[in-house]
């Protein structure tokens, strides 16, 4: 309870089952329960992000190549490590690849383009941006709803 303290947040998967034993456990030494608020669950924000997915912390680590190879049994502290590589990624992960000094070599030339990148460090296959053409009727449908359904925009204050 000292180590949580009375403000953090705390990260869980499906944080309301973990959170009924551990309130239960408080409320049996007479400690206040902690409040779902102060809860990040990361099972919630996995299902938000990949709808009809699985969603589990082992489904989690294979989409985000998280080694969970060590996780035999649920175990706390394994599982809170793994959680945290999860958590990350959820958040937006690593940025892989940048390189912000220029290369020197010259042998190397060809793998970095103007800005110093290492193109061969960067992750997945580059593929060109798709363009997306409006038909007439989606346009006409976006101006009418900008003229008619935002009022309060910051681009119409003045």
């Amino acid at each position: 309870y000292d180590f949580i303290g009375t403000d953090s947040k705390l990260v869980a998967h499906n944080a309301n089952f973990d959170m009924k034993f551990i309130n239960y456990q408080f409320k049996m030494v007479g400690l206040e329960p902690i409040a779902m608020e102060r809860v990040v669950d990361t099972l919630v924000i996995a299902r938000k992000k990949f709808p009809g997915q699985r969603a589990t912390l082992d489904a989690l680590c294979n989409r985000y190549g998280v080694d969970n190879s060590g996780r035999d049994f649920h175990g706390a502290l394994l599982d809170s490590e793994l959680l945290f590589d999860v958590y990350f990624e959820l958040c937006g992960g690593a940025q892989h690849g940048l390189i912000l000094a220029e290369t020197k070599d010259t042998n190397q030339a060809s793998e970095h383009n103007t800005t110093g990148t290492n193109l061969s460090s960067l992750q997945g296959d580059y593929k060109e941006p798709r363009s997306f053409s409006l038909l007439e009727k989606e346009k006409q449908a976006h101006k009418n709803f900008i003229e008619t359904e935002i009022t309060e925009a910051l681009w119409l204050k003045k």
